[in-house]
């Protein structure tokens, strides 16, 4: 089996291809006389044939490469939405904990509030009283 033809045997194959074509239209112009003679008949055929064996391998390659890339595009597809399944996934789980995170410091915050009012709502009654008293201690008229 003829191996793989690389790239850097592409012109040649062009040539070898074309130098058969012409052999073949030569042999269809000329008569089967002694002008020409079975030697050249019989190169220019196996030059075809061997043309033909090389493009079936280039053929066969190509097509070997194809299912490849087909796989691979198949794979990277799965792969690809596995990741979107992922990331998904993570985004519903990042808004979640952010919606909590929201609550508890609304909670947080209405806790302080509830802690400043009754603290301010305290030191204000126990400040007024206080002032109360010491203003009625001192108080002028009163005492009168």
């Amino acid at each position: 089996m003829p191996s793989e033809p690389s790239d850097l045997d592409r012109p040649r194959l062009k040539r070898e291809t074309v130098t058969m074509i012409e052999g073949l239209k030569s042999f269809g112009t000329k008569t089967s006389s002694a002008s020409f003679p079975d030697r050249e008949t019989e190169s220019a055929a196996l030059a075809g044939a061997a043309a033909i064996q090389r493009l079936l391998v280039e053929r066969r390659t190509l097509r070997e490469k194809v299912r490849a890339h087909q796989r691979e595009l198949a794979a990277l597809g799965s792969a690809n939405e596995d990741l979107r399944r992922q990331f998904s996934r993570a985004r519903k789980q990042y808004i979640r904990l952010a919606r909590e995170f929201l609550e508890e410091l609304k909670s947080i915050d209405l806790t302080i509030d509830d802690v400043v009012r009754h603290a301010d709502g305290t030191s204000c009654a126990e400040n007024d009283n206080t002032l109360i008293s010491l203003a009625q201690q001192l108080s002028p008229s009163r005492e009168s």
